[in-house]
């Protein structure tokens, strides 16, 4: 390739041959029209480009064979965001792939895109793991023992006990029916002095003996455990876990089993 320059920025004259198929050195000292050259090279014939005090007509510049555009890259701000700097063994050595296409900006997107989904997943992790501590918590009332057990002490133990007892199923399937927040209710309305004299804490109407006995009836429902469980159906849900019907052992014990695997898909 051939180059001849006159009057272009700082050069006022200039004839260069470059080479095709080699690496080309220009060096100097800054101001000594290293990028003019290169800006020459690629015909950029602007009117910035004119030596200062010359005319657009005294400005000449020769390119053969011209250049195209997709024929060259520009080392710049704008190409460094398409390009790969690698370091080699050697520290002051660096391996550069330039992209002369999209392909560099299309996999920075599927990084990127990769990247955000990994930080969701961890998030969700995050979240999981927190919420299956916090359900051992509510259970065990402190971190599970070395034997990754939970205590004989702990809800899932007593609910087990509790489900053998006769009454405790009828008060659980009135539970399941009506509600814990409705024997709440109930057991609340008790506590005011309407009640010990016969009288709907509510309405203040008389009560039957019937309606007395069945007041009587619901605030004896009292298994603790069973509310503790409920209370966590939200973190159960979260988790994974349905809610069981705890009127049988059977469905208790699934609960202990999937408390389990969620315990282990943490650790994992």
């Amino acid at each position: 390739m051939k180059l001849k320059v006159k009057n272009y920025k700082n050069i006022s004259n200039l004839d260069l041959d470059i080479e095709d198929n080699k690496i080309n050195y220009i060096f100097g000292i800054s101001g000594s029209g290293k990028s003019s050259i290169v800006n020459a090279v690629i015909g950029d014939t602007s009117e910035k480009n004119i030596t200062y005090g010359k005319k657009m007509n005294d400005m000449e510049l020769v390119v053969s064979p011209a250049f195209k555009d997709d024929d060259y890259l520009i080392f710049n701000e704008n190409t460094y965001q398409r390009l790969i700097l690698e370091k080699n063994n050697n520290k002051e050595v660096y391996s550069i792939l330039f992209e002369n296409d999209n392909s560099l900006e299309i996999i920075r997107n599927d990084i990127s895109s990769l990247l955000a989904s990994i930080n969701s997943k961890r998030q969700e992790l995050f979240y999981y793991v927190q919420n299956v501590d916090q359900m051992i918590k509510i259970i065990n009332k402190r971190k599970l023992p070395a034997s990754g057990k939970f205590s004989s002490s702990s809800s899932i133990e007593k609910l087990k006990c509790e489900t053998e007892n006769p009454k405790y199923k009828k008060y659980s399937n009135f539970i399941r029916e009506h509600g814990l927040e409705y024997v709440q209710w109930v057991e609340n309305g008790t506590k005011f002095e309407p009640f010990s004299k016969g009288k709907c804490p509510f309405c203040n109407r008389k009560m039957s003996k019937y309606r007395v006995d069945k007041v009587s009836d619901i605030i004896e429902i009292t298994p603790e455990q069973y509310g503790i469980i409920s209370d966590s159906q939200d973190i159960l849900k979260k988790i994974g876990i349905d809610i069981p019907n705890f009127s049988y052992k059977r469905e208790v014990s699934k609960l202990e089993k999937d408390l389990y695997n969620a315990i282990e898909n943490k650790k994992t």
